[in-house]
C-alpha cells in the first residue's frame, strides 16, 4: 500500500473554502476490497475551522480525472439505525428530507494510514460499512456505521480548481515550470530508467483505472466499455470561415483512447488554409460531447518525451508561462482515417499523452519514444463548428 500523498495539499496548510478558513489537520488513506481481490485507495483530508468544526475533503480518481468532494456531518430527521442501514442493498430506497431516494452503492472501508490528526477516534485498521444514496441536486447522502454506531454525511462535488485556488496550490513550491529559456525542471526525475518506467506505467493505467472511494460512485476495475460520443461528421474538403480564418478540412481520424478508468473514442480533424499553420479540431477529447480547437506549440528544449512520461495525474505544470495541472493520462490508438493521404498525419503506432488544464486553456501532449507533440487550445461551441463546415445531416 502506498502512503504517498498524490495531491499538492499537505497537512498543516490553511485556506479559505466555502466561506470559512480551514486548516488541514490530517490525511487519512482509506481502502476498499473489490470483488476481484484488488485493493483500492483514496485520500480523505480532515479540515478544521477556527471554531473547531470539522469537514472532510475527499480526493479521488474519476473517469474525468482527479476530483475533490466535500462532506459534512448531517443529522436526518428520521435516521435509520445501524441494523436498518445494514439491510439496504443497491436499488433500495431510504427516507431523506421527507422523500424516498435510491441507494446507489453499499460496501465497507478500512483505515489504511493516518498522517497528522484523523477524525475523532479513528485508528488504522478500523472497518466501517456504508451506503451511498443519490440526494438529487448533485448531493450524495452517506450513512456509515460500525456495530451499533451510525453517522451520516452530505456531500457534493467541488468545481475543478476550487481547492487548488483555496489553498494556493497552483504556484506552490515544487511546481514544475518549463520555458524556452532553460527553466528549472523541478521534480522531474533525471534517471533514464525511471523515465522509461514512467512511459510503461501510463500504458498499464490506461486499461486498469482505480475504483472510486467510499464516498463516491464505485466503478469496476476491469477495462471499461468503449464509449463513443456521436456528433455530425465534418466532410473532408469542406471549406468555411472558422474563428476568423478561411479553413479547409484536410483530414480526419477516429482515435481510441485508454485512460485510467475510461475508454472512449474521439474524432480529430486537421484544418488548414492559405498562409496558416495546420490546426487540430477535436470532438470528444475527454470522452464527453464538445469541441476543442488546438494549435501546435513548440516544446521547450529541456522538456522531452521522457520528461513528459514522468508526470502523474494532478501534477502542476507550466509551459510557455501558462500554469496548468495534469488532468488525465492516456494512451491513444489510430482506429480509422478517411484516406491514405490523411493517414500520414497521424502515427501508425500507439502514443502516450496527457491533458493539462487551466481555467481558460487546455494543453495536449502526445509522444512516442523519440517524438513529442504539444498543442494548446480552447473549447468552441458546436454550433460554430457546424455553421462553418456544414456537415451533411
Amino acid at each position: 500500500m502506498s502512503r504517498q500523498n498524490p495531491t499538492a495539499l499537505q497537512v498543516g496548510r490553511s485556506g479559505q473554502l466555502d466561506g470559512r478558513r480551514f486548516t488541514v489537520r490530517g490525511r487519512v488513506v482509506m481502502s476498499m476490497e473489490a470483488d476481484d481481490g484488488e485493493t483500492y485507495y483514496w485520500q480523505e483530508f480532515n479540515l478544521v475551522d477556527a471554531g473547531g468544526s470539522a469537514v472532510t475533503l475527499v480526493w479521488e480518481e474519476t473517469e474525468e480525472g482527479p476530483k475533490w468532494k466535500w462532506f459534512t456531518l448531517y443529522a436526518p430527521r428520521q435516521p435509520p439505525t445501524a441494523a436498518e442501514a445494514a439491510q439496504k442493498t443497491e436499488g433500495d430506497t431510504v427516507l431523506f428530507e421527507g422523500r424516498q431516494i435510491t441507494v446507489t452503492l453499499t460496501d465497507s472501508t478500512k483505515v489504511a494510514y493516518i498522517e497528522g490528526e484523523g477524525p475523532e477516534d479513528a485508528e488504522v485498521g478500523d472497518v466501517a460499512h456504508y451506503f451511498n444514496a443519490d440526494a438529487g441536486g448533485g448531493r450524495l447522502f452517506v450513512a456509515s456505521w460500525s456495530d451499533d454506531y451510525i453517522e451520516f454525511y452530505l456531500g457534493r462535488d467541488l468545481p475543478d480548481g476550487q481547492v487548488e485556488r483555496a489553498f494556493n496550490l497552483i504556484a506552490q513550491e515544487g511546481t514544475m515550470a518549463f520555458s524556452g529559456g532553460g527553466a528549472d525542471i523541478g521534480r522531474i526525475f533525471s534517471s533514464p530508467l525511471v523515465r522509461a518506467v514512467g512511459i510503461g506505467l501510463i500504458g498499464l493505467l490506461g486499461y486498469f483505472g482505480p475504483k472510486s472511494c467510499s464516498t463516491g460512485t464505485a466503478r469496476a476495475p476491469a477495462p471499461p466499455v468503449l464509449r463513443q460520443v456521436v456528433a455530425p461528421a465534418l466532410p473532408t474538403g469542406a471549406h468555411g470561415t472558422f474563428e476568423g480564418r478561411d479553413l479547409e478540412v484536410r483530414g480526419h481520424a477516429r482515435i481510441e483512447i485508454a485512460a485510467p478508468g475510461a475508454r472512449y473514442s474521439q474524432d480529430e480533424y486537421v484544418l488548414g488554409g492559405p498562409g496558416t499553420e495546420e490546426t487540430l479540431l477535436m470532438q470528444g477529447l475527454t470522452g464527453q460531447a464538445g469541441w476543442i480547437v488546438l494549435k501546435p506549440m513548440p516544446a521547450p528544449a529541456n522538456f522531452t518525451a521522457f520528461d513528459a512520461a514522468t508526470l502523474r495525474q494532478n501534477d502542476p505544470l507550466t509551459l510557455a508561462g501558462q500554469p496548468t495541472r495534469i488532468a488525465r493520462l492516456f494512451v491513444s490508438f489510430i482506429r480509422q482515417t478517411d484516406n491514405p493521404a490523411a493517414a500520414a498525419r497521424w502515427p501508425a503506432k500507439r502514443q502516450y499523452g496527457f491533458i493539462a488544464r487551466s481555467d481558460r486553456e487546455v494543453i495536449l501532449a502526445r509522444w512516442s519514444e523519440n517524438d513529442l507533440q504539444l498543442y494548446a487550445g480552447h473549447m468552441v461551441p458546436q454550433e460554430e463548428v457546424l455553421a462553418a463546415f456544414k456537415p451533411a445531416k
